[in-house]
């Protein structure tokens, strides 16, 4: 049996733990036991959460558009602040990081039914590796990427610092 405490959200430290069932002890300090495993379920000693609160799916599929055209801008802004000659290309990089944030954060997702889950978490990682190989090579000019990329920018900033902050404010509802 073992005890898991969580040091912080992502981290957790397995003690041993007497008597039956495990204890599970949150960021906030409360504690529960959980029920040993049923007969015939093998316990892994797995711990598998989520990371602060879950996403909307609205969130998840813009979460990674947003990312992708925030370094495209910024790209394109630094070429204006360069005085640059040369034009921003789209690269299949770009496709691949955003098929790599969408895949990072799918697990954190609420979603409505298994059958989204699936066709979602699986089909628009794909989606946006797909197009990232068809639009490789594609030259933007600069002016055109800052001006898609730099609000892309400011929203995701906005969209963590509210995450971040409501977060906070849960964590201090339940210390009280």
């Amino acid at each position: 049996m073992l005890t898991v405490s969580t040091t912080c959200r992502a981290h957790a430290v397995f003690r041993p733990l007497t008597g039956p069932g495990r204890l599970l002890t949150d960021a906030s300090g409360r504690s529960q036991t959980v029920a040993p495993p049923a007969r015939g379920v093998t316990d892994t000693g797995r711990v598998l959460c989520r990371v602060g609160r879950p996403l909307s799916v609205s969130a998840w599929l813009s979460a990674p558009v947003l990312f992708t055209a925030a370094v495209f801008g910024l790209i394109g802004a630094g070429g204006l602040v360069l005085r640059a000659t040369w034009a921003v290309t789209l690269s299949s990089w770009l496709g691949g990081a955003a098929a790599a944030v969408a895949t990072a954060l799918a697990g954190s997702v609420n979603w409505r039914s298994p059958v989204q889950r699936v066709a979602l978490s699986v089909g628009y990682p794909a989606g946006l590796l797909g197009l990232g190989l068809v639009s490789d090579a594609v030259a933007v000019p600069l002016g055109a990427a800052a001006a898609v990329g730099v609000p892309a920018a400011a929203v995701l900033v906005v969209l963590v610092v509210r995450q971040l902050l409501g977060e906070s404010a849960s964590e201090a509802r339940h210390a009280r």
